[in-house]
């Protein structure tokens, strides 16, 4: 082989891989766009779903479909724009020029193309899978890729991958054919009916034939798969003929048409005709009549999207026509889903490819350069470029306000709510649709990417308003801000001096545009209270003396009822006999069981003890105020018992405040408001003996030794849960020793909404929770302040029982009360007072 043939394969080598590599930077700024755009998205709604749900996040169906979105995105825009970019820079020229041969051109678009495709897929399937599995989604989810009750849906996954190359070839092939990449992309949705339409129709045609009901769904996805592949490969044969024709080489001109086009030009002289064709010209050109510049932008408009705009407000009345059946109001919803799938979404996406229309054009080929080079005012072409495309939106308000006033079951109210919410939405998906095609330089990857973009804007409003808590006028700034952001860089970009600082500007406006909208739910969060730093100081300092009791296992093997779920029949009669055994000896035991804490923190949740302990107290209590009526009756059992029983009260309280466990202390405290009531009674000197009496008496009094409990336990409940803020037990976090503390902050719990500011004042309610509980316990005994106190703090406690511990008698559940303040700092400790009074004055 000759140097030169050898020089010849190396220079084509190395130009295949330059041109390679320059198809592989193409397509980074739309894949990186997608990408972005879609993990923002997610982003927003883990945000959104991590404050507003107290149960952490879970896997939803609907997350599939947010990655599934990104890959179809991606294979819409990338054969558009790996050729839409040589054509609108005018490059393609060049590389027709180029020693490479039109087969490898076209070979490294379609190869960049697929292979970019497939990365995008992995990503997508990839986060999903670890998304879905970190979330706790089964392995059955993440293996068929989708979630639903029927199996048979996992076919769907080999048609999602196919749609996706059938759209990217098939934009390809367009993108050779036209030299409109607009069109280009347009086509797409008849060419993808084209595939879909017959499917269906055969799928149809097949139902009901007898099959099961998965070989049925295997038949669907199979047919719709086989009219995918049909068509990925007719746009493949026809995408490479069409480009191998494009591409082919220029052809020299002719030696004639070479003089007649180029003597006037390099030698000085012209031919007589083409004398005679200048002269015409500028005769004719002195003839037409004086156009001013706004007339002249202004048809300039019309004739370049004049075509585009008379489609768009076709579309948009035709949607406008389909839509006229149903309105904002909801028959059960608020607002009705159908309204928004047929009227909103549809208009809002017309009235952004308005909005991409409106700097487009002027882009392609930098043909807004011939206004910047004669001086034309910035503020005059940006307003050449909008006022038709906004008087379009206006005139479809109005069609939908007409169509409205029609309608019989319609009132005049709701019919300016729904107009002015479709001219709000289609205003506001145009000015996003004017910045993109400004923002973003090719006029070929706006376009695509609009659709990515107006869910993202959709996402964040939904953000702000619904997590943020952001007045909906407040989007209305926000939007205007970035209208008025395209008129402040109309000069830069007239001038296409969009380098960093065009792009910083930019931004920094988009950043203006979105902080405005979180600066209501910022301040809230700014201003949530929290717990004094004197107040936690205390209770970290009292929590931290000494570790709280554990609950003891010592009684655990014994004293239990046998279950007969799963016990063999003959084996019956021996567990009822011995659940017989147990329940006495229960009964006759359980006063004196009761006094040893280890036996109430071995027993677990000790209130249903704790209850048979009060229940038997009450019956003793009845069987001597019977014997006074009744002489007969033997007293003097229940009076041995009742005695007894009453003597150990005081342990069994005592050791329930030693176990630093609030709940414990609560229980006891209703222990105590139940001896109470039977120290109020006449006989009860004389039933309970002088020294059990006086015991009772000085327990009851003591304030100070229950307020150092009440604290302790408290520190204690505020303290131990805090080591389980970063586990996967949130509810040990959340809760207060087993109250739960949904404690909603500022406002009414009733008008609560699941909003990031609202969610961080629960987050921090259990601080001030305790802080409010601390703070009762610093007000005077029975006091109209410490009621009202107990009443706040019940008002904003949403598990509150609010009902008053005092006068009540206390019947114990399994939670004693929804809240620990409902007995503290009560009247009951008045006349617990008094009572210690009156023994120490006799």
């Amino acid at each position: 082989m000759s140097s030169q043939a050898t020089a010849s394969i190396s220079n084509q080598a190395s130009w295949t891989r330059a041109l390679l590599w320059k198809e592989v930077r193409q397509v980074m700024p739309l894949m990186l766009m997608v990408l972005g755009m879609g993990f923002g998205i997610l982003l927003l709604i883990l945000i959104t779903a991590s404050f507003s749900s107290t149960k952490g996040l879970r896997y939803d169906n609907g997350f599939w479909f947010l990655f599934l979105s990104m890959p179809m995105m991606y294979a819409t825009g990338v054969g558009i724009l790996l050729v839409g970019t040589e054509k609108e820079s005018r490059s393609m020229l060049w590389m027709r020029t180029l020693p490479v041969g039109a087969k490898h051109i076209a070979w490294n678009k379609l190869v960049v193309a697929l292979v970019s495709l497939a990365v995008v897929w992995l990503i997508a399937l990839t986060a999903w899978a670890l998304f879905a599995t970190a979330l706790g989604a089964p392995l059955s989810v993440v293996g068929a890729f989708f979630n639903s009750r029927n199996e048979t849906n996992g076919w769907l996954l080999p048609d999602y991958l196919m749609v996706s190359v059938f759209l990217c070839l098939a934009g390809l092939a367009f993108a050779w054919r036209f030299e409109s990449q607009i069109l280009s992309l347009v086509l797409l949705i008849p060419a993808a009916l084209a595939i879909w339409l017959p499917s269906y129709g055969i799928s149809k045609w097949l139902d009901g034939r007898g099959f099961g009901l998965a070989r049925q769904s295997f038949l669907d996805s199979g047919v719709y798969l086989v009219g995918l592949t049909i068509g990925s490969i007719v746009a493949l044969v026809y995408g490479w003929r069409v480009s191998q024709k494009a591409l082919s080489a220029l052809a020299a001109p002719s030696q004639a048409s070479g003089a007649a086009v180029w003597s006037p030009a390099i030698f000085g002289q012209a031919t007589a005709g083409g004398a005679l064709s200048e002269a015409r010209l500028a005769e004719a050109w002195s003839l037409w009549p004086s156009v001013t510049p706004l007339s002249g932008m202004l048809w300039q408009m019309i004739r370049q999207n004049g075509i585009w705009w008379s489609l768009i407000g076709l579309l948009s009345l035709i949607v406008l026509g389909i839509g006229s059946g149903c309105d904002i109001k909801g028959s059960t919803d608020p607002i009705d889903e159908d309204w928004i799938l047929k009227v909103l979404f549809p208009l809002g996406f017309l009235s952004g490819l308005l909005g991409v229309l409106a700097f487009q054009s002027d882009g392609i080929q930098q043909r807004v350069r011939f206004y910047a080079d004669r001086g034309v005012s910035p503020t005059l072409l940006w307003l050449t470029r909008h006022w038709i495309p906004v008087t379009i939106v206006l005139v479809l308000a109005i069609a939908r306000y007409l169509s409205l006033r029609l309608a019989p079951w319609m009132n005049s109210p709701w019919i300016f709510i729904d107009t002015a919410a479709v001219l709000g939405v289609c205003l506001a998906a145009y000015i996003v649709g004017q910045w993109v095609s400004q923002f973003i330089k090719s006029p070929i990857l706006s376009a695509i990417v609009l659709p990515a973009v107006l869910l993202t804007n959709l996402a964040y409003c939904i953000f702000t308003v619904v997590a943020m808590e952001a007045p909906w006028w407040l989007l209305i700034a926000s939007f205007a801000i970035t209208a008025f952001s395209t008129w402040w860089m109309m000069k830069p970009w007239m001038e296409r001096r969009i380098d960093w600082k065009f792009y910083l500007q930019h931004s920094l406006f988009s950043l203006a545009a979105m902080l405005i909208p979180l600066i209501p739910g910022l301040w809230k969060i700014w201003n949530l209270p929290t717990m004094p730093s004197d107040v936690r100081a205390n209770l970290q300092q009292l929590a931290m003396k000494a570790p709280s009791s554990q609950r003891m296992q010592k009684y655990l093997s014994s004293n239990y009822l046998t279950s007969i779920d799963k016990i063999d029949q003959d084996a019956i009669p021996l567990v009822l006999s011995r659940n017989e055994e147990i329940r006495e000896y229960q009964q006759g035991q359980v006063l004196g069981q009761v006094v040893d804490p280890e036996y109430l923190l071995a027993n677990g949740d000790p209130t249903d003890l704790l209850k048979i302990y009060l229940a038997q107290l009450a019956s003793l209590q009845n069987s001597l105020m019977s014997s006074q009526v009744d002489s007969k009756m033997d007293m003097e059992v229940s009076l041995r018992k009742y005695r007894d029983a009453m003597a150990d009260l005081p342990k069994v309280v005592t050791g329930l405040r030693a176990t630093r466990r609030l709940r414990l202390c609560d229980i006891a405290e209703q222990i105590e408001l139940s001896a109470l009531g039977h120290c109020k009674h006449s006989k009860a000197r004389e039933w309970m003996g002088d020294e059990a009496y006086e015991s009772v008496a000085r327990l009851l009094g003591d304030d100070q030794a229950r307020d150092e409990s009440r604290r302790v336990a408290l520190a204690t409940a505020w303290w131990e849960p805090k080591q389980n803020l970063h586990t996967n037990r949130p509810d040990l976090y959340f809760g207060l020793d087993g109250y739960p503390t949904q404690y909603f902050v500022g406002m009414d719990r009733r008008n609560q909404s699941p909003s990031i500011p609202s969610s961080m004042g629960v987050l921090r309610g259990r601080d001030l929770y305790v802080a409010d509980l601390w703070r009762l316990l610093e007000l005077p005994t029975g006091s109209q302040q410490a009621a009202a106190h107990r009443e706040l703090i019940d008002s904003r406690n949403a598990y509150a029982s609010h009902t008053p511990a005092d006068g009540r008698f206390i019947v114990l559940s399994h939670y004693p009360s929804l809240s620990p303040a409902g007995t503290w700092r009560g009247e009951w400790e008045v006349l617990a007072k008094k009572l210690l009074t009156e023994v120490n004055g006799q």
